[in-house]
């Protein structure tokens, strides 16, 4: 398994794949929550939070971006794809993460889980965690 080390040397099943991510992201900086989670493509998806327990479901996600957003929400972004692994339908995709907002701001890693479906690709799941200095650790 080799490692992506940017955007452009992505394969084209990757790169679609890859602008799914980015269009999140994007929504995010608009601070449409809505938007954000309908970029995901699925209601039956989980998301671990660093914070929490136990991975949150599509209702609970929702709540959590809302939290997020009233106090602060990413202004400025910067994703770093570390590898697209696509196998039939299935697709893990590996990323490093930083982002700003007015009062805070997070760096971090994110493993996500996607699904094909009628010819789109469609969230299920992720976890990620803070890392001091994710954008310079491999």
């Amino acid at each position: 398994m080799d490692f992506q080390v940017s955007a452009e040397e992505l394969t084209d099943a990757q790169a679609e794949l890859w602008k799914s991510t980015e269009t999140f992201w994007e929504n995010m900086i608009l601070g449409d929550v809505d938007d954000a989670i309908t970029a995901l493509g699925t209601k039956g998806s989980l998301e671990w939070w660093p914070t929490k327990k136990k991975p949150c479901d599509a209702n609970s996600l929702r709540e959590e971006y809302k939290r997020w957003f009233e106090g602060d929400k990413p202004v400025t972004y910067e994703l770093e794809p570390l590898n697209i692994h696509i196998v039939n339908n299935m697709a893990n995709v590996f990323y490093l993460y930083q982002w700003k907002g007015k009062v805070s701001s997070d760096s971090g890693r994110i493993m996500e889980t996607w699904i094909k479906q009628d010819s789109k690709w469609k969230f299920m799941g992720a976890m990620g965690c803070s890392c001091e200095k994710a954008l310079t650790c491999r």
